[in-house]
């Protein structure tokens, strides 16, 4: 694969990393932090180009969407997660699912409030007005016991803006790119 390809499809293969507790039972996201990392990870990986729109409804500046550019270049996916997690930061406990699928559908972006309000996301409590930056909050909550529910569609990649995928049999052994971005976010 060549190196942009490689790094195109990047993105799409942390999200199937990080989906793998979805066939490995045991190995579902226990953690506040993995469960809010796997939410921004997947609402990034659909985002696109739309990002730009999604930060000036969320009242970024134009320096601000800009810096975020210049710290991520080759990515669109990479900066479409930071704005999520300066947004998370910059709100706290005003990042809620709702206020992010409330601008989502202003921006007309249906397809990712869609992917919000599905069985991904059914961890038990984890209601709308829950933000983001309070699942940092929570150690353990007993309903998170068992895997969530999920259907093929769920965890399929066929709508992403990627064109160059990798199927989940063919893993490149090394892919040319700074992945801890994308992994280990805990806001």
């Amino acid at each position: 694969i060549e190196k942009t390809d490689r790094r195109q499809s990047f993105a799409s293969l942390a999200l199937r990393k990080r989906y793998s507790y979805l066939t490995e039972p045991g190995m579902s996201p226990q953690s506040p932090c993995e469960r809010t990392d796997i939410r921004m990870a997947i609402v990034a990986d659909h985002l696109g180009l739309s990002w730009t729109e999604l930060a000036r409804e969320l009242n970024f500046s134009v320096d601000e969407i800009n810096q975020i550019r210049v710290e991520n270049p080759n990515s669109l996916i990479s900066q479409s997660f930071m704005l999520l997690k300066k947004w998370v930061t910059r709100d706290g406990k005003n990042a809620t699912t709702d206020a992010l699928t409330s601008v989502l559908t202003k921006i007309n972006r249906i397809d990712i409030v869609t992917l919000l309000e599905g069985p991904i996301f059914d961890y038990g409590n984890i209601s709308g007005t829950r933000s983001f930056a309070d699942e940092n909050n929570v150690f353990h909550d007993p309903v998170d016991d068992g895997p969530p529910v999920v259907t093929a569609e769920d965890t399929s990649l066929e709508d992403s803006k990627l064109e160059d995928s990798v199927p989940l049999t063919e893993m490149p052994e090394a892919v040319d790119v700074d992945e801890s971005q994308l992994e280990n976010v805990c806001l």
